[in-house]
């Protein structure tokens, strides 16, 4: 059982006093792992071995040493979510302990939220679903400046791109003078057509598809009279043509994207044939939401993913009901 165990730092004891004087960072030797190894698991363990039992609080504290932002975390309950730490009994409870180092930052982001958080004086907070943003209020930042510090772009509908043209998928964004948490567009498929029989497709997507105008059609399985496909951008491509019969749509799957996460906004805009009065479909919960709207004559699908990873089950919810209401393939039937 000790391989599973050792990343965890263990103290078995009644014992707990909050006296301690973590503030004055007096060993100089601790100072520079924090600065210089801030990620070590052994410089967190020198630091709970000198400073653990100031961690005397349930849920978070941001407190700053040495002007260094230092998270420290207690957590007693029965399903704790710290990953490595010190375990030790309080008052007959099994609880952990740890802490995270962040040098030279005004601004961060945890992959997780918290219950409670006691923040340093100047500093605040923001959470999303399943992650929070820590900042200090003082200091200047960009607009749409996102929590890696990267200004990026953004476009109408979420679209977020980096200064290559790259679509990003940030968590959070700094937007008219605040903080905030992001939803960004991770896929798109529009179909638009008009009354003379041209018709137009945007695909946006992080899926690896033909930049050759005679592949990108075929790649999509597009029955059209006529079509060309024109020069893409990054991430985004589109077709245009007339009398179109048949376009095969893109399924919601939900894959690990290289950023590591998948939250965000998948769209799916196509023209409506169905009967008057058709069903609509709305279900949310802390995980994801689905609206899917016939609105103007078409039928519109928001799939909103608000954590950046999905359970198994969840993930199978969200194919039931797309496989259900949307077609795997759209057929003109005016043609």
């Amino acid at each position: 059982m000790l391989p599973l165990l050792s990343l965890l730092f263990f103290v078995i004891s009644e014992n707990y006093s909050p006296d301690c004087q973590r503030l004055g960072f007096e060993y100089q030797q601790l100072y520079e792992a924090v600065s210089l190894r801030p990620g070590d698991v052994s410089t967190a363990r020198d630091y709970l071995k000198n400073y653990g039992n100031c961690i005397s609080e349930e849920g978070a504290s941001l407190i700053l040493a040495r002007n260094i932002p230092i998270i420290e975390e207690l957590d007693c309950s029965e399903k704790n979510k710290l990953s490595r730490g010190e375990l030790f009994f309080r008052s007959k409870k099994l609880c952990m302990r740890d802490v995270h180092f962040f040098p030279s930052r005004k601004f961060f982001a945890v992959n997780r939220v918290f219950k409670k958080i006691d923040l340093a004086d100047g500093w605040q907070s923001i959470s999303s679903a399943d992650s929070t943003l820590f900042f200090d209020s003082s200091s200047n930042f960009e607009e749409n400046q996102d929590e890696n510090g990267e200004v990026l772009t953004k476009s109408e509908y979420d679209l977020y791109r980096n200064r290559l043209g790259k679509p990003m998928h940030p968590v959070f964004i700094f937007q008219n003078g605040a903080w905030k948490p992001a939803l960004p567009l991770r896929e798109s498929f529009a179909l638009k057509t008009d009354d003379k029989n041209n018709f137009e497709i945007e695909i946006i997507t992080e899926a690896t598809l033909p930049y050759d105008s005679s592949e990108l059609p075929r790649s999509v399985g597009l029955k059209a009279e006529e079509f060309q496909a024109l020069p893409p951008a990054p991430g985004t491509y589109k077709i245009v043509g007339k009398n179109i019969r048949g376009v095969q749509l893109p399924q919601f799957e939900a894959k690990n994207s290289p950023h590591g996460s998948y939250h965000g906004i998948y769209r799916i805009s196509l023209p409506d044939s169905t009967p008057a009065s058709p069903k609509e479909i709305s279900i949310k919960n802390s995980s994801f939401s689905i609206e899917i709207k016939h609105k103007n004559g078409r039928l519109e699908t928001e799939i909103v993913v608000l954590v950046r990873s999905l359970a198994p089950d969840e993930i199978s919810a969200i194919q039931s009901v797309i496989t259900k209401e949307i077609p795997t393939f759209f057929v003109n039937k005016s043609l």
